[in-house]
């Protein structure tokens, strides 16, 4: 597997990701808030703790499955709360899947058997499954409280990479 890092790993590609993220979320940070916050390590005034700490989870996020693609991990459920625990990293607990009804998601009683079947046939089906595949199933379940966009778009970086596929950015799956 080549990693490809000279793409991937360009501080554009990363603010970009990062920004519709947050855009999608409903931050209210906006692109030069975040070039100034990543990149240039400056502080931007009226913003909350949580929405600092989003941007900068979703940063940790990035580099962590990153790290993991070039290292040969797989795919795992506790990877994937692994991500959505270090996306929450001191607003509330992550990393465990909801034990309630959201609007649009799967009966919470399900969540487990719906993440093992998703992940068993995303990594044993006979026909290679896409990011997009991934992506797509996930946000049909949702399995956390928070950050469940976040957490797919991760998962979607590091599929693609574990596959030699160039990442995409949210507006792009």
């Amino acid at each position: 597997m080549k990693i490809r890092d000279e793409y991937y790993l360009e501080e554009n590609f990363a603010v970009n990701f990062i920004s519709e993220i947050l855009e999608y979320e409903g931050s209210s940070f906006v692109h030069d808030e975040i070039v100034y916050v990543l990149i240039q390590k400056l502080t931007v005034g009226n913003k909350s703790l949580t929405e600092l700490f989003e941007l900068l989870n979703l940063e940790k996020a990035l580099e962590f499955v990153i790290e993991l693609a070039k290292n040969e991990r797989n795919l795992s459920e506790n990877l994937i709360s692994e991500i959505n625990r270090i996306l929450l990293i001191d607003i509330l607990p992550g990393g465990i899947y909801r034990t309630h009804n959201n609007i649009g998601g799967v009966d919470f009683t399900e969540i487990q058997e719906q993440m093992s079947y998703l992940l068993n046939d995303f990594l044993n089906s006979d026909e290679i499954k896409s990011a997009d595949w991934f992506f797509e199933n996930f946000m049909e379940i949702k399995p956390f409280n928070y950050r469940n966009l976040a957490t797919a778009a991760i998962i979607h970086i590091f599929i693609s990479l574990k596959l030699g596929d160039i990442p995409k950015l949210l507006s792009e799956i």
